[in-house]
This record gives C-alpha cells, structure tokens and sequence, in this order.
C-alpha cells in the first residue's frame, strides 16, 4: 500500500521549504527513503483560492506516478502518493491527448490562508516524469493575479512547450482570461479542440467556447508566469501540462544478495526487499536485446533488477513504455495495464555474460506478478544437451525457488506464446541431472498444444483466447498450439531450481516466442 509521509525540517532552509542542493538540483529529502529529485516548486498565489479551499490533483503521463508534496510556512512537509477521488480523474487535452483515470493519481485539499501552505511540489518515486496538474476552486476576478510555474531542466530538455488552459467552472457566467505576464503569449480559444476533464463521479466538463489554451516555449527563464483573471468576478480550473525529457543513464545501479536461498536486491547500496523471485538465463548468442517488463497486481508495486552473472547491474522502479503492457491468461485472468509497471532491456552483450532477473515488492507485502521476456527465438543452433546425451533444440530458463517464492505457495504457471506464425512452441521441465521431467505416474512434464489431451502434461485450457500487450499497444494473440506449464511446488525446498526448456516441434517450426511466468512472493 502507500504510504502518507509526513516530512519534519531538515538540512537546508530557503523561503520555509526543505530543500537539500546538489548539482544545482534542488531535492525534498522525505522520511522511508522517498527523495523527490528536482520536482516542481511552485508558490501559491495570495488570494487565488475561492471560498478559502483549493483542491489540486496531479495526474501522470507516459506511466510517471507522481508525489504531491504541500510545504507549510513553518518548514513541515506532508507527501501524498495517491488519493481515491483523484483516481477517478482523467483529461483529453490537444498537448496530451486521453489521459485515463490512473489509481496513482494523488489531490489534496487545503485552505492556503488557513493551512498554512505556501507552496505545493510535484516529484516521483524515483525521479521525474511528465504529469498534468489541476487546480480547482480557483478565484477569478477582475484583478489578475499570477501563477509562477518553474521550469526545470528535464522539462527544458524535452524540447516541448508548456501548456497551460484555463476553464470557467462550470455554471459559472465569468469568461476567463490568460496571458503571460509579459504578455508576449496569446491565447487561443478551446472550443475548436475536443477537451474534455472528467472528475469521474462528480461531473465531466467539457470545454466551453470562452475556455483558453495557452502554449509557451520553454527558453531560458526559470519560470514561466501565468496571469489569470476575469471578464466578472466567477470560479475557473486552471490546467498545466508540463512536459518531460527523461534523463540519461538515471537508472540506480543493483547488487544481488544470495544468503539462506534468499533474492536480496539493493538499489545504489540501499536495500529495497529481503528477498524476492530470482530467474536466470545462461549465456545466450543473439543479435537483438531481450526486453523484461513486470506487471504487478493488486497493490504490487514491482522493482526489477537485472544482472550479469557475475556483477553489478541496473534497478528499474518506473513504468515508462510498460504502463501498456498487459495480458490475459488462463489460470490468471486479465492483468494490467498498469502505471506502476517497470521494465529494462538486455543488451546482447549481457546476454552474452548470462543474465540474473530479480523482482520483488517495493513495499514489505506479499503480493503477484506477471513477468514477460521478449526477444528469444528458437533457431537451429540453439541446442540443449540433456545427461542421455541427446539434444533438445531450444534455449533454458532457470527460476529460482527462494524462501519468498515457496513460502507464498502459489504454483509457478509458465506460458510460451510464439510471435512467430511458423512456430509450433514446446514446453519441458527438465531436471536437475538434466533430463526430461517425470510425474509421479512417469508422464513428461511437458507441453505442446495447451488444451489438448494428448500433447500436454495438464490438459488445461487452450491459449487461443490468451493475448499479451506489447509496447506497441496491441494484441499478440496466443494460439491452439501455444504452450503452458502449472506446476506445483508442495514438495519444492529452498533453493531448488525449476528449470524451463522452451523449444519447438520440430525443425520446421522454429521462430520468435514471449515467455510469461505467473509468480507470488511473500
């Protein structure tokens, strides 16, 4: 679950925010290890809430889970990470386009006058990201009054302009005003653009023919100032979309930790779980990347490390491209999408080292996820020795049985699903001493055509009605002849391994596949 985050005073004090300054970035440092790097810090206008409240909501774009910080005038800092009315909020904007309802949406309410709060600061978990920031219950008058939005050097980079739209409330008779301070801006008006801001059960508001949009280049000033104001006196929404270039080689770097059969990741020295699913792929010749995305359900909020056999790798705990992704699955239902999905591509020169998968919680909670592994293909060089001596065409994936994964006891569900039409995929477990897995009635553990009596260990269900998401947002439908393991781990003890052969039928059938692995950790 989330957490509410209350933030004490500390380190540096400038203008009653805590701020710490590091390569001239400025960072709120919060308590549980939540630092919100370089976020957005912006003042609060005397006089710009209407009845004395204002309600302000953050919504993430592009997979970004924002943090909403309210900085107090004695120096006392309150995070907020999510929000229930918040998740029902969405926007279609001309700089955005559909925005959807996001449960890591995060609003507060508060009275400046009567709260105390100064300013309001918009970070992430780790990092920054592109959001749209609403402000509601705004006071528009006559007397203009200003919204000074700074601009940091992310949002810079991106090459994109700020955005910002202003929207009578609705019932309201007041026609708004927007403008640059310096007034080297001009408004347009928003009836011509399909905008809509729902506020899901409470109400939708379409955009009405006085409603303005205002785009600003972001150039070298360190703010851009906004002056709002009214024909007649009346209540508005102010929206702001800022935009985001993601920083190079930001990822934190991971170390694993192998103690008692336990999968410990540390994410730049700082512990992140005790223990969590570890899987393995041994060396492997390929000339694309491999792409890993994780999926959490629930409350989940999955991390992700990927390794070299033998070092250091990188931590992934931001969504990006892997909000889209999503799948649905016999056994599991529909998972995804999700904001909170992380994801990290394999260069073929760690594949060429072996490769260690690492995933757990972010918080301390037992929980499932969906792993997905793109880029392996079945080609005929790839061979698998089994201790007979015979060999099996196809590559090997090795999945760990850690104290988390048996202690959670649900059994591993494993499916090959070929992205190829030419492939005809097979599934083998294979044992420790390296030959083809028996029952206890001495039936191969093994999987041809999911669903067909005959040709798989557990007749289970066909995957023709399965589908997982891939980044480019559509379907890649499972087939009659896809392939799926459920394997039960009641007599596993830790540190035993489950050992994948993902092969083919034959010669004639090989080609690209996705492996998905249904796992639950405590």
């Amino acid at each position: 679950m989330k957490r509410l985050v209350y933030l004490m005073v500390s380190l540096v004090i400038l203008g009653g925010i805590t701020l710490t300054v590091t390569a001239q970035q400025q960072s709120l440092q919060c308590d549980e290890g939540i630092t919100l790097v370089d976020p957005v810090t912006i003042p609060i206008p005397a006089a710009s809430a209407a009845d004395d409240w204002l309600s302000v909501t953050v919504l993430g774009v592009n997979g970004f889970d924002p943090v909403l910080a309210l900085i107090y005038d004695d120096g006392y800092i309150t995070c907020l990470e999510t929000d229930v009315y918040a998740a029902e909020y969405s926007v279609n904007l001309p700089s955005t386009g559909e925005v959807p309802p996001s449960p890591n949406a995060v609003q507060a309410a508060f009275s400046p006058e009567l709260d105390g709060i100064t300013h309001i600061a918009i970070g992430g978990m780790s990092g920054g990201g592109e959001f749209v920031l609403l402000v509601e219950n705004l006071a528009l008058t006559t007397t203009p009054h200003t919204w000074s939005l700074p601009i940091n050097e992310s949002a810079r980079q991106s090459g994109q302009p700020l955005t910002a739209y202003l929207l009578a409330e609705l019932d309201s008779e007041t026609v708004p005003q927007l403008a640059t301070t310096d007034s080297s801006q001009t408004a347009e008006p928003l009836a011509q653009y399909d905008v809509a801001l729902s506020r899901g059960f409470v109400l939708d508001q379409p955009a009405g023919s006085d409603d303005l949009m205002l785009s600003v280049p972001l150039g070298d000033a360190p703010t851009i100032d906004l002056q709002l104001s009214a024909t007649t006196a009346g209540l508005g929404v102010l929206i702001v979309h800022y935009p985001y270039a993601a920083p190079e080689n930001t990822a934190a770097m991971a170390t694993l930790e192998r103690v008692d059969g336990q999968a410990r990741l540390l994410c730049d020295g700082r512990e992140v779980f005790a223990d969590g699913a570890l899987f393995s792929l041994p060396p492997t010749t390929s000339d694309e990347p491999y792409t890993v995305t994780v999926i959490g359900t629930g409350d989940f909020e999955p991390v992700l490390g990927v390794l070299p056999a033998e070092g250091e790798g990188i931590c992934s705990q931001s969504g990006g491209s892997a909000s889209v992704y999503a799948a649905s699955l016999p056994l599991v239902g529909t998972i995804g999408p999700s904001p909170s999905s992380v994801q990290a591509v394999i260069s073929p020169q760690m594949l060429a080292q072996g490769v260690q998968i690492v995933v757990g919680n972010h918080q301390p909670e037992a929980g499932e996820f969906l792993l997905i592994i793109e880029g392996g293909a079945i080609v005929t060089e790839d061979e698998y020795i089994l201790s007979t001596g015979d060999a099996l065409i196809g590559d090997i994936l090795d999945i760990y049985l850690t104290p988390a994964v048996l202690n959670y006891g649900l059994p591993l569900s494993s499916y090959m699903i070929g992205a190829d039409d030419q492939l005809d995929p097979v599934l083998i477990q294979i044992t420790a001493d390296g030959n083809i897995a028996d029952d206890e009635t001495g039936v191969p553990i093994a999987c041809n055509d999911s669903g067909t009596e005959d040709s798989c260990w557990q007749v289970g269900d066909a995957l023709d009605e399965s589908y997982v998401i891939l980044a480019d947002g559509l379907p890649l439908n499972g087939s009659f002849v896809d392939a799926m393991l459920n394997i039960r781990l009641d007599a596993a003890t830790p540190e035993d391994t489950v050992r994948l052969l993902f092969s083919a039928t034959d010669e004639e059938s090989l080609g690209s596949y996705i492996i998905l692995l249904f796992v639950g950790v405590t």
